[in-house]
């Protein structure tokens, strides 16, 4: 594990994700804090991120909205 800037690996998935959610017109938002660390495994974090995304996406009725909210707690 290793810390991790949560709001950059959650927009790598958006970018991923950006034509899905262009093809079905879902708007994706990363509203998650710029001070949000995670100590994680890298490689598991962007996994269980890109199967939250994909689904949301998925699900979403053309024209919804997606939104990823995190905020940065105390260690």
């Amino acid at each position: 594990p290793e810390r991790v800037a949560v709001r950059e690996a959650v927009e790598r998935v958006v970018e991923l994700y950006a034509p899905a959610a262009a093809d079905k017109w879902v708007r994706v938002a990363n509203n998650v804090d710029p001070a949000a660390v995670a100590f994680v495994d890298p490689p598991i974090l962007q996994a269980v991120v890109r199967n939250l995304v994909a689904n949301a996406i998925k699900y979403s009725h053309p024209g919804g909205a997606v939104e990823i909210d995190g905020a940065a707690g105390e260690a």
